[in-house]
């Protein structure tokens, strides 16, 4: 658990208010369900890393080194066809413009620009 509340309580290191991040490493033995409420306004999805799941109710799998965006409702429940791993991905959605450039993202062309400008000078700031 990096960030969020897991249906048990277990809550992660990561916090932020603003968009209310889970990320979560998922392991799961064949033929055991995982379920996680989300906000039903999230952006969700799961990446595969190892195995097969199937999503809810439905056949819809999702496969090794696949990503599968979840749409709607307040709940995952996933279902591990064999022994996997995946991440399970959710948050409000920020809702802003997003501009990049290099290995930046910012919200606006100059932001990116500053960015560079920063990253050509040494001046990022670290903190402490």
């Amino acid at each position: 658990m990096i960030a969020g509340t897991t249906n048990s309580g277990s809550i992660g290191p990561v916090k932020n208010v603003y968009i209310n991040p889970i990320y979560m490493d998922v392991s799961l033995p064949e033929g055991q369900i995982f379920e996680q409420e989300v906000g039903t306004d999230d952006n969700v999805f799961i990446f595969v890393i190892e195995g097969e799941l199937s999503v809810g109710d439905s056949l819809r799998k999702i496969e090794h080194r696949q990503m599968g965006i979840l749409r709607g409702g307040d709940q995952v429940v996933v279902t591990a066809n064999e022994e996997t791993r995946f991440l399970l991905v959710a948050a409000h959605p920020l809702n802003e413009p997003v501009a990049r450039g290099g290995p930046f993202v910012m919200n606006t062309k100059a932001e990116v620009l500053q960015a560079f400008e920063y990253f050509r000078n040494n001046r990022f700031h670290t903190g402490g």
